[in-house]
């Protein structure tokens, strides 16, 4: 694998493998890519967990408002009531 270190991205991705130091720049480009692909794979899980759960939210039905039969009107009585206007 080659660095074109006139690209930023690319000579902070050298910067970043040679900071340590050791010379195993495969296994530190190996474990770059394994952790990538392991947070791009939590991100994933993440946004599909969040996504079903905003969609169960917005389809929570409201609770029905408590009925008291002693102040409810029948709508016959309301259709009495205007009628006498």
């Amino acid at each position: 694998m080659r660095f074109n270190m006139d690209v930023d991205a690319e000579r902070k991705a050298w910067e970043i493998i040679h900071e340590k130091g050791n010379g195993l720049v495969g296994k530190e480009v190996i474990s770059a890519i394994n952790t990538s692909s392991e947070l791009s794979g939590l991100e994933k899980m993440i946004r599909k967990v969040v996504s079903e759960e905003l969609k169960k939210a917005m389809f929570i039905p409201p609770e029905p408002a408590a009925c008291n039969p002693e102040t409810e009107e029948s709508e016959t009585d309301i259709l009495n009531f205007l009628e006498t206007f």
